[in-house]
């Protein structure tokens, strides 16, 4: 059975994830947030994250932040709705190849779906709608860390295969190539900007 990852995240102390099956949910609508939804978006993280884990204000409070290294790249923030309600959300914001500044490169994170619609396939429509989004803007590679068991479906391989590393050094980090033959001839360290340091 397909798997779909609802929450992915980076506490203080540890990877989180949430596995469940993938289905196609009804009247969900996938689009970008407005400056409207960012409170509503701020709650939905905490809600989710604080009911599984106990945290929620520290991702959320990435999203904040980042929002406002525009300096950076861009970023992408999509939310799904059902009639009007915000029902999940996955971000998508630029991080840097030490080595290779040039090369626009983005992670994965936060993603997550209210309880009462999980289950469903939204987080998996995020993401895939997302990573289309990140095409067009140009970057070259995602990089996100979570279920080896999940990612791949979307391409992601984990970080070992290549001569990549991230801040946080764990057998879950994982990349996506969007552009070909990019991860070959690159390497070093993935840099995050400093509103990801509070989770290390």
């Amino acid at each position: 059975m397909l798997q779909n990852v609802v929450v992915s995240g980076i506490t203080q102390r540890k990877i989180v994830f949430i596995v469940s099956p993938e289905m196609n949910p009804p009247d969900i609508t996938i689009r970008p947030e407005t400056r409207s939804d960012h409170e509503a978006i701020h709650a939905l993280i905490v809600e989710v994250f604080r009911e599984t884990y106990g945290t929620g204000e520290e991702e959320a409070g990435i999203v904040d932040q980042m929002r406002q290294e525009t300096a950076l790249g861009p970023y992408v923030s999509l939310v799904a709705t059902r009639h009007d309600a915000l029902v999940g959300h996955v971000f998508f914001s630029p991080v840097t190849l030490a080595e290779f500044r040039n090369v626009p490169v983005c992670t994965l994170g936060p993603v997550g779906v209210r309880r009462p619609w999980q289950r469903q396939g939204i987080g998996s429509q995020l993401i895939r709608n997302g990573l289309e989004q990140c095409k067009k803007h140009g970057y070259q590679a995602v990089f996100t860390t979570g279920s080896l068991e999940y990612y791949p479906r979307f391409g992601f391989a984990p970080i070992s295969t290549t001569r990549l590393f991230t801040i946080f050094r764990t057998e879950h980090d994982m990349v996506l190539e969007l552009k070909p033959g990019l991860l070959e001839r690159v390497s070093g360290l993935v840099e995050y900007p400093k509103p990801w340091l509070a989770s290390l």
